[in-house]
């Protein structure tokens, strides 16, 4: 048993540009670090942040599977789907997060967090950016929408973000707040 995180992404820079920091920290902490896509011309940049690509649909042996699971996608990714991108598991216990927001998302059961990178993460997701032939400029955090509150206790390296306004592509976005209460993470 242990951590696993799981990336879906059909673009795999989109995917290193909004979450590589928070996929080379969580893999240098140990966690098994996938990235579900069908792009195999940027394998580079996912060896650079010391994670593997997987093809959608490999079925792999979960007999001794992760006890905590975080699954990242962009809304779009997930939203085209009709069951949970990739064929993961959204189980209650389990942490999903988007890191962006579709076109036509109304739920106001989104909250914004953010997350801090390591110095070390900012210097392999610049290089990691630079394989993919994208701009080299690294920011200090990372922004996602989380799907509820109760998933907030199961990574302590998320936080909430302080001035929803002021978080990435919240502009046209009514209702978000950000929780007044961590969550702890659900066991059992």
């Amino acid at each position: 048993m242990g951590y696993r995180l799981e990336v879906i992404t059909d673009n795999v820079p989109e995917a290193v540009r909004h979450a590589g920091g928070l996929m080379f920290d969580r893999s240098r902490a140990g966690w098994q670090v996938v990235v579900i896509t069908n792009d195999v011309s940027h394998t580079r940049a996912l060896t650079i942040l010391g994670v593997r690509a997987q093809p959608p649909g490999q079925v792999e042996d979960r007999r001794y599977g992760p006890e905590r699971q975080t699954t990242i996608s962009s809304a779009d990714d997930f939203a085209a789907d009709e069951e949970p991108p990739g064929g993961s598991d959204i189980h209650p216990h389990n942490q999903l997060l988007l890191w962006s927001l579709g076109d036509n998302d109304e739920s106001s059961d989104l909250y914004p967090l953010k997350y801090r990178l390591s110095p070390a993460a900012r210097t392999f997701k610049t290089h990691a950016l630079r394989s993919t032939g994208q701009s080299t400029g690294v920011e200090n955090c990372e922004y996602f929408w989380a799907v509820s509150t109760i998933e907030y206790g199961i990574s302590t390296d998320l936080s909430p973000v302080d001035d929803p306004a002021h978080f990435p592509g919240s502009a046209d976005r009514v209702g978000a707040r950000p929780p007044t209460v961590v969550g702890e993470f659900a066991r059992g």
